[in-house]
């Protein structure tokens, strides 16, 4: 039975913003769960698809000097995931010659063999690399996995269950089953790498040198700049990869909670355009949140149901999974817009 199937049957029967779920999968799943692979355990993993080592998922050509296998680029989102305090690194492989199917530039669909990888630090502790692999032609065919660094940081292992406080961290690694309460929200898994996330002239792989290298079906005309000044950008941009993972209009979030806050190419003309301020911006909700009025109230971020979400950790937070931390910064930067407005 194909991964990821199996992972969204679980991943529905759980509410968005509930708790994570029973961590128990299918027998037939792809690693055993806690398997002990000891750093001398012999040849590489029989089954390149279902790798127990990050050493034998191809970031590495000689994974002790950390020399990364040919085809394999970093590159770099505009906008960050908030994963507390954690840094992170990011690489990806697509196969040589492979087009990536950009006909529709705000879910991409990746070619067979696309693998990439995102590496966690914690308190200067590299604590896990989180591993996607699309071994088939379809969407449904991606497996996901997080390896846990042992404290030498000579080894990383399948943490099929995930890992709670990382190498003495606050960092929680998590576990296969729930990998797709995040990634199950889009179209074709991957989140990082992206149409408005690759348009930047920053370091590492960007839009600019996939247009270069004809690996998109259909380029874009132009430029993806998110409108506004300084303030919007900052907010529409931490919208976007922080809330628009689970609201949009390929998940199925929408059906509790009809607010859009991934931005999407053909609105990106004015700020008054974007799904954010059409969906949110003095609309109320229809979940009730104490002390909000509207999801965003125009100029006031304190009766504003995202401000409130942002600001809490517990039932009601906004993300529900992956951080036990606001996000100060963040908060700060979408207030700053609301009471702009």
């Amino acid at each position: 039975m194909k991964f990821l199937v199996c992972v969204l049957a679980l991943f529905m029967a759980v509410s968005a913003c509930g708790d994570d779920g029973d961590d128990d999968v299918p027998p037939d799943a792809a690693v055993p769960p806690d398997a002990p692979v000891p750093p001398d355990a012999g040849p590489p993993d029989a089954d390149p698809a279902n790798p127990l080592r990050l050493a034998s998922t191809g970031l590495y050509s000689d994974f002790e000097n950390e020399t990364l296998a040919d085809g394999v680029v970093e590159f770099a989102p505009e906008h960050v995931l908030w994963s507390d305090v954690a840094t992170k690194r990011r690489w990806i492989l697509i196969p040589d010659g492979a087009q990536i199917d950009t006909s529709n530039m705000n879910f991409w669909h990746w070619p067979q063999g696309t693998k990439l990888w995102k590496e966690f630090t914690r308190d200067d502790v590299r604590v896990e690399t989180r591993y996607l692999y699309k071994y088939g032609p379809t969407s449904e065919d991606w497996f996901m996995m997080a390896y846990a660094w042992n404290e030498e940081q000579t080894e990383a292992l399948a943490a099929r269950s995930g890992v709670q406080d990382a190498l003495s961290t606050n960092h929680d690694i998590p576990s296969q089953s729930v990998c797709a309460k995040c990634h199950g929200r889009v179209e074709d898994v991957a989140l990082g790498a992206s149409a408005i996330q690759l348009d930047h002239d920053g370091p590492g792989l960007t839009l600019a040198d996939l247009i270069a290298d004809d690996r998109l079906t259909d380029p874009p005309a132009g430029a993806l700049d998110i409108p506004g000044t300084a303030v919007e950008q900052a907010a529409l941009g931490y919208f976007h990869v922080n809330c628009g993972t689970c609201h949009n209009d390929y998940s199925d979030v929408q059906d509790k909670v009809d607010m859009r806050l991934m931005l999407t190419v053909e609105t990106l003309g004015a700020v008054t355009t974007t799904p954010v301020y059409t969906t949110a911006v003095g609309v109320e909700p229809n979940r009730s949140t104490e002390g909000a009025t509207y999801l965003i109230e125009a100029g006031n971020s304190a009766a504003s149901a995202v401000h409130i979400r942002m600001s809490v950790r517990g039932p009601i937070s906004m993300p529900p999974v992956g951080s036990e931390d606001v996000d100060t910064v963040g908060l700060a930067a979408v207030d700053a817009w609301i009471d702009s407005l």
